[in-house]
């Protein structure tokens, strides 16, 4: 019998006094952190007299004694516990949340959150193919006494469990078993290529598993409650198989991956490129997946009981097999997908998405070229009921053809100020029928089959005159800072488009055409690198999202002059 309580995924064991809210745990999870609902909301019938917690604090601190070993104790009610300012700073009462001592970006009351030392800087180790794992990594190359380890494992290795430490690998194709099968154990630490931002970079730094269905073997896996603090950055990760998960798995887990390319990994069930289990909320930013399969569900991605938030991601020619989701399959999952573009993925059902059970939520997303073998070629539901907002569903196609059912089935989805191909039962608050003219059109190829080389999943972004531009929800929530797929302004021109991509860049006048009267306005936002952040507005001539608009911005500018 279990009474005052805190159990995670709580069901039969809901009664007196259970709570299942997230208890709000610091980083070792066992401190409770400021605000946690486990503070106050153990048995009031308890009788702890002279008890005392795992600090050694009184028992009972309060209305009533906390739920867990720890009594959170805060006496000047700075969110920051006695025992953790007792023991940085020699006074229950000394430490201020905001400081940040060691000049690590992260202030007292992060470091307390992520239970890591306020006077310890994070450590940079390096890999390189040229190096060697008896070397300390503390240089990126040998420099007599310091130098490069050779293999990511032995980075992972000598990385504090809680600082934040950084392990920088450089460029080359990193094979074998040092690089392959990874885990962080648990650590706060990231994981990056030399620079995750270029492209170039990410695309030389390679991580080949060499996985087969003989002997398996994938990138990562994350096993050991790692949060959004465990980061990998910028890899090119292929090769990889497993039953599930054929490049990254995660079980209990919440990761963040970003900048990452996913390619030509395999799973013989679930997840070719990742999969996502046992309650997981992994953040994927600016990740692609590109020809990953799956032997039954999704082939670019698998969520099992898992919500990951997905952010700017691209998904294109992967498959799975009748269970569905040739990009994304969602079971019992409710994901977020944000400015997310799935274009030639297939499987037998919702051959960009498959859905069964759970939520998902999709803004400014583009399906478009999917195909499923038997329905649903774009977005396949079942026992689902989806958000799609500021969406374009366009040229999915299943054995009914392109109708909507082909685009989006399912009995229950809620569509708003979407493009939809065919539009019929789905018409409703915004939506539309009318074609939204990408600048390329995907394309089947000669054979009229999605998956093979002659294959073109087109262009789609906008063109002028596209009834999709400021066509999303006029009363669109943003989040600071948020971009369309491109990495520009996610609203040009006074209201979100439809789909991934924001028409506007060179558009000053916003009047759907980049032309002269745009060229005559350019000067009034030129600010040069030394110029400082240009004007409101100014946002349609930065090309390259530098907040600066220059010379580099006024070439690319000219290629869109009509």
């Amino acid at each position: 019998m279990a009474t005052y309580s805190c159990i995670q995924g709580i069901g039969t064991l809901a009664g007196e006094g259970n709570i299942g809210d997230d208890p709000l745990l610091a980083g070792n999870g066992i401190h409770l952190r400021a605000g946690s609902p486990c503070i106050d909301a153990g048995s009031p019938l308890g009788k702890f007299d002279g008890q005392v917690d795992i600090d050694g604090e009184p028992r009972e601190v309060g209305q009533f004694v906390d739920i867990g070993v720890d009594e959170f104790l805060d006496t000047d009610e700075d969110s920051l516990p006695d025992w953790w300012e007792q023991s940085h700073f020699g006074s229950p009462t000394a430490g201020t949340p905001s400081a940040d001592p060691d000049n690590d970006g992260r202030e007292n009351l992060a470091e307390y959150g992520g239970d890591t030392n306020p006077f310890v800087s994070p450590q940079i180790y390096h890999v390189d193919l040229a190096g060697d794992d008896g070397w300390d990594g503390l240089t990126p190359a040998w420099d007599g006494e310091h130098g490069p380890k050779s293999t990511i494992r032995a980075g992972i290795a000598v990385a504090d469990p809680r600082e934040g430490d950084v392990v920088i690998v450089a460029p080359g194709t990193y094979t074998g078993d040092g690089n392959r099968d990874l885990d962080f154990l648990g650590k706060a630490m990231t994981v990056r290529s030399m620079n995750p931002d270029d492209p170039e970079v990410v695309a030389a730094t390679v991580i080949d598993c060499e996985g087969t269905d003989a002997v398996p073997h994938r990138a990562f896996r994350f096993q050991s409650l790692e949060g959004p603090d465990s980061v990998v950055a910028g890899f090119t990760i292929t090769g990889g198989y497993a039953i599930a998960g054929g490049a990254v798995s995660c079980s209990f887990a919440s990761p963040t991956l970003t900048n990452c390319r996913i390619v030509g990994n395999s799973a013989g069930n679930s997840g070719g490129g990742i999969y996502n289990a046992s309650t997981s909320r992994p953040a994927l930013v600016h990740c692609t997946f590109i020809g990953n399969s799956a032997g039954v569900r999704g082939g670019g991605m698998c969520n099992s009981g898992s919500s990951p938030t997905v952010t700017g991601c691209t998904f294109s020619g992967n498959s799975a097999g009748i269970s569905g989701g040739g990009g994304v399959c969602n079971s019992g999952s409710s994901p977020t997908f944000t400015n997310c573009s799935f274009n030639g993925n297939s499987a037998g059902s919702g051959g960009g998405m498959r859905n069964g059970g759970g939520s998902p939520t999709l803004v400014s997303c583009a399906f478009v070229g999917n195909s499923g073998n038997f329905n649903g070629g774009g977005m396949s539901n079942t026992g689902s009921s989806p958000t799609l907002t500021n969406c374009i569903l366009w040229s999915n196609s299943d054995t009914g053809g392109m109708g909507e059912s082909a685009q989006i089935l399912g009995p229950s989805p809620i569509v708003t100020y979407s493009c939809i191909q065919g539009l019929d039962a789905l018409a409703g608050d915004g939506n539309i029928g009318d074609d939204p003219v990408f600048m390329r059109s995907p394309d089947l190829g000669l054979d009229g089959v999605w998956g093979t080389e002659d294959d073109d999943y087109g262009d789609l972004r906008l063109t002028a005159g596209s009834p999709a531009i400021d066509g999303g929800d006029p009363s669109v929530s943003l989040q600071p800072g948020e971009t369309d797929l491109d990495g520009h302004a996610r609203v040009l021109c006074g209201r979100v488009d439809m789909g991934a991509y924001e028409f506007g860049i060179g558009d000053f006048d916003c009047d759907s055409s980049v032309d002269l009267d745009d060229y005559a306005l350019w000067a009034e936002c030129l600010t040069g690198v030394d110029g400082g952040p240009y004007a409101d507005g100014c946002e349609a001539f930065d090309f390259d999202f530098d907040l600066h608009v220059d010379l580099i911005d006024f070439a690319a500018f000219q290629v869109l002059l009509e």
